[in-house]
């Protein structure tokens, strides 16, 4: 990937050699790598003895532009969902047994909680995994609970929390991630489901922004911004 990012910026000029040691990777790495993405169409030599971005690349970006499409409809009622918390918003998708954030909308709060889009982290941690996981098949929910246990990715979760969590969202539409992450991290998240595809929306914070009042006007806000939300994709489509 890395070999990729530095031939769409450009770096692609002076051969394998040269590329490997803007990098720091190994010339073998380097080379091996190069060759395999020729040879699938993605990168192509150029006349300085460099590489660059070839059109073989060209159905993967189109199958993203259906997710860049659903981050630009929702970056206002994420933004607005900000607004009316003052907490960090996410919006995340299942691959495999990961989820990945697509989008942020951060805290203007100092003490707001961030992390880059594209964070992968295992599908089974977090009210944001939990959301994601709701619309699953109960024998399919088994089997990634399955891996989770033979891969020890639970950290200080586990099978019988997360099946509670997934409840919670199929009974409330919402649900919690609450005095777990060491950290002291805490979510609330909802599932935001379309025809363009199964997503989740997430309100991060830090202990005990949840508690209470506020607790409650949050989860309230939360649902009314995935109504529209749901709307707004089904209009698109």
């Amino acid at each position: 990937m890395r070999i990729l990012e530095a031939l769409a910026a450009g770096n692609g000029g002076g051969g394998s050699a040269a590329i490997s040691q803007r990098l720091g990777i190994s010339q073998s790495t380097c080379y091996r790598t190069l060759q395999t993405f020729e040879a699938a169409d993605w990168i192509r030599k150029t006349g300085d003895d460099g590489y660059a971005l070839s059109f073989g690349l060209l159905p993967i970006a189109r199958a993203l532009q259906g997710v860049d499409h659903v981050v630009a409809l929702l970056r206002a009622p994420m933004e607005r969902l900000v607004e009316a918390t003052r907490l960090s918003v996410k919006l995340s998708v299942r691959q495999g047994h990961d989820q990945v954030t697509l989008a942020r909308v951060e805290s203007p709060s100092p003490l707001g909680v961030t992390s880059p889009v594209g964070a992968r982290f295992p599908v089974v941690v977090g009210a944001s995994g939990s959301s994601l996981l709701s619309v699953l098949p109960a024998a399919d929910l088994d089997a990634i609970v399955a891996h989770a246990d033979r891969a020890r990715l639970w950290g200080h979760d586990d099978g019988a929390a997360l099946r509670r969590r997934i409840a919670a969202c199929l009974r409330d539409g919402v649900c919690d991630y609450l005095g777990i992450h060491p950290q002291g991290i805490d979510t609330v998240s909802a599932p935001l489901s379309a025809s363009s595809g199964h997503f989740a929306l997430t309100l991060v914070g830090l202990r005990g922004d949840f508690a209470g009042a506020r607790g409650a006007q949050a989860r309230q806000a939360l649902l009314k911004v995935v109504r529209a939300a749901k709307i707004l994709l089904e209009d698109a489509t």
